[in-house]
């Protein structure tokens, strides 16, 4: 969820087993959420964060 995403990644980046390499979404599949501009540009920023 997003609320929960940005601690999620803390924890992940401590784990000394798991490297992160890149972030994936289906955006038209869970709720029928569409993809827009918008929607994409909210992604791009949680990659930078």
């Amino acid at each position: 969820m997003r609320e929960d995403f940005i601690q999620f990644y803390e924890d992940i980046f401590e784990l000394d087993h798991i490297e992160v390499i890149g972030l994936g979404t289906n955006l038209s599949c869970l709720y029928g959420i569409l993809p827009n501009a918008d929607k994409l540009i909210q992604l791009s920023l949680y990659k930078h964060l």
